[in-house]
């Protein structure tokens, strides 16, 4: 179920990119939580649809990582390889390392950058501008170093900060929707096994609770 949750979320962010950029002026930067990776079948279509409204209207795309699952080639985790050499070469301040590596995959059209965008964060963001966007890429992660010096997260933009505030879904919240969805989910042939996959879940929840 969580898979398939996370699928369908994954499809609304891309289509939901296309309205917000309509709303967006020229030289503004539309930021996303995560790369620009659409791995899963059919959502390349929303994608490109997406940078299409962005290129339309002079706004640049970007994806914004908070992890990376990246290692060297001797084994080391990616950023952690490039806060040593920033460290040893004495680089301070906001700064971003570029040329990792080039993707050829149709359905990630990146430029990777690893971006610190303020003194104080202790984090290195995996950063991808949109392909043919990167000659903007200082300008684009000015704007980003700017929002990103709420004290809350600084080195993080405080719009992704507010937006994973607002889309997170409090335990309050949960019980009446979990409560709406049964009672949705009893209407069809397939109770039973829902409800398996729903003690399973609240399993893990009592977990987090106690330990």
């Amino acid at each position: 179920i969580s898979r398939v949750g996370e699928i369908a979320r994954s499809f609304a962010e891309w289509s939901y990119a296309s309205f917000v950029i309509k709303q967006l002026r020229a030289g503004d930067v539309f930021a996303r939580d995560g790369t620009l990776h659409a791995p899963y079948t059919n959502q390349t279509k929303y994608a490109e649809e997406a940078y299409k409204t962005a290129e339309a209207r002079d706004v640049d795309f970007v994806g914004i990582s908070k992890t990376c699952s990246l290692y060297t080639s001797t084994g080391l985790p990616l950023v952690a390889a490039i806060a040593r050499l920033a460290r040893e070469n004495g680089i301070s301040g906001s700064w971003y390392y570029e040329k990792v590596a080039d993707i050829t995959d149709p359905a990630h059209k990146a430029d990777l950058n690893f971006v610190k965008l303020n003194d104080s964060s202790k984090y290195i963001l995996r950063t991808e501008v949109l392909k043919g966007q990167e000659t903007q890429k200082e300008r684009i992660f000015g704007v980003l170093a700017s929002n990103a010096r709420d004290i809350s997260f600084p080195g993080y933009p405080y719009g992704l900060v507010d937006a994973d505030k607002n889309a997170r879904v409090s335990y309050r919240e949960l019980k009446p929707l979990r409560m709406l969805i049964s009672s949705e989910i009893s209407k069809t042939e397939n109770i039973e096994g829902f409800k398996e996959a729903l003690m399973a879940a609240d399993a893990h929840d009592w977990l987090n609770k106690i330990v």
